[in-house]
Order: C-alpha cells, then sequence, then structure tokens
C-alpha cells in the first residue's frame, strides 16, 4: 500500500472531520476513533471507524491493534479527542479536574504511547500531532482545569520528541483559537450565560479579541496538521504552532 495510515482520535467532531477530509484529499487511509456510534455520514469521511474512549486504557490499546491488523501499520496518530467544560475554581470540583485532565492529557497519553510502541517495533518513522488549544498558551476564564490540561499536552510533546527523534519519529502539537464548532458554541452559550452578558455581546467580544477579526476555520487547523505530518516537515519536531489569528505570538 502506498497511502499512509492515519488514525485520527475525536474524528466525529467538529475537527475531527475537517482533519479526516484533509487527509483523504491527499489519497491516504484515513481512521478514526470516537466515542459515538458512527453513521452513513461518518463512514464516507473515514476509511474504518472503531469506538474510542481515550481514558480508557484497554480500549486504546484494542482500538490501536485493530487498525494495524487492518491496513499493517500506523504511520501517523492525529491526539484530537478532547472535552471543554466551564468550571469556576471556586466550584470546580475534583472529578470535574479529574475528568478534563483525563480526556485531554491522559487520553493523548495512552494514544501516544501505543502508537510509539508499534513505530518503534516497526523500525522507526512517523508522526505524532497533538491537537492543544491557545488556552494552554494563554489561559481563559473559568477553565483552569482546561488550561492545565492543554499546557500539560503541550510538555507531553516536548519530551516526546525528544525520546522519539533518534526512531525517525517526529512530535509536534499545533494549537488551536477558537474554532467555528459547535463545540466552541456551547462554550459561548455558558460563558455567556454564567458572566450574565448576552450570548451575541459576548461573542462579538471574542471575535474581537482574535487580531484577524474571525473565529478559525477547522479546515486552516487541518491543513497545519497535514503539512506537519508531510516529508516537507521531516525536521520539524517539538514544536507548538498556534492557528488561532495572532492571539499568541511567541
Amino acid at each position: 500500500m502506498a497511502e499512509r495510515v492515519i488514525l485520527i482520535t475525536g474524528a466525529l467532531g467538529g475537527l475531527g472531520r475537517a482533519l479526516a477530509d484533509a487527509f483523504l484529499r491527499r489519497g491516504d487511509v484515513v481512521a478514526g476513533g470516537d466515542l459515538a456510534e458512527s453513521s452513513s455520514e461518518d463512514a464516507a469521511i473515514l476509511t474504518f471507524y472503531t469506538r474510542m474512549n481515550v481514558t480508557d486504557e484497554p480500549e486504546v490499546v484494542e482500538a490501536v491493534q485493530k487498525v494495524i491488523a487492518t491496513f499493517g501499520r500506523v504511520d501517523v496518530l492525529i491526539n484530537n479527542a478532547g472535552l471543554v467544560k466551564i468550571a469556576p475554581i471556586d466550584s470546580m470540583s475534583s472529578d470535574a479536574w479529574d475528568e478534563m485532565i483525563d480526556v485531554n492529557l491522559k487520553g493523548a497519553f495512552l494514544c501516544a504511547r501505543e502508537a510509539a510502541r508499534h513505530m518503534l517495533a516497526r523500525g522507526g518513522g512517523g508522526r505524532i500531532i497533538n491537537i492543544g488549544s491557545t488556552a494552554g498558551r494563554v489561559g481563559v476564564k473559568n477553565h483552569a482545569h482546561y488550561c492545565a490540561a492543554k499546557a500539560g499536552l503541550l510538555g507531553l510533546t516536548k519530551g516526546l520528541a525528544l525520546d522519539l527523534a533518534p526512531s525517525g519519529i517526529t512530535v509536534n502539537a499545533v494549537c488551536p483559537g477558537p474554532l467555528d464548532t459547535p463545540m466552541l458554541q456551547g462554550v459561548l452559550e455558558e460563558q455567556s450565560a454564567l458572566q450574565g452578558i448576552e450570548l451575541s455581546e459576548y461573542e462579538a467580544r471574542l471575535v474581537a479579541s482574535i487580531p484577524t477579526g474571525a473565529k478559525i476555520a477547522p479546515q486552516e487547523v487541518a491543513e497545519t496538521v497535514a503539512f506537519l505530518a508531510s516529508d516537507a516537515a521531516a525536521s520539524v519536531n517539538g514544536q507548538t504552532i498556534s492557528v488561532d489569528g495572532g492571539i499568541v505570538r511567541l
């Protein structure tokens, strides 16, 4: 098979679908994992689908092995599965904290470990790309647990990049800004209600805070990820690239 095998977690969400489309258009085999049951519509954007709870270690191991058994290998892992919920620190429960860390950080670790084991066993070579968030770089009000998880993901990226580079496996992170997806819309509704601000006004404030003056299209993030997965990015390793309209300028 000439095609690469791409494994995307959280494949049925707004960004997950954009990622799948970007790689399918490049002629790759796209395997998706997610919590939801897939539909006929999902079948059109994925070559292969498996249910995958990234916080469940046995389920992660089984899902990765299914992809390897079906296609012979995994060439690129995209850790896209994520969760975001509002929780002011004075009312944040330890369960809410654990859930956010488990999904956004532990899940990425489990998936990266299984992909790395496979890539190392076959002799090296491969790509691991973690989907972070601008929140992990600059912080967001009422999201301390989410910010901490995404900041931790960037540390995981740097550590894995050093561990795996000698075997020709690169590890990078892409940090989207406010993505134009249903997930963001839900967050905006919660934040505006919590702060007693009309949704339209809150959304206008958010857009005004983005230097380019617009929410980020998932396709823009997907194209950046596709570049990091390409041969042209062979020497890009341990990096964090923000696709956020200029919110982070480092």
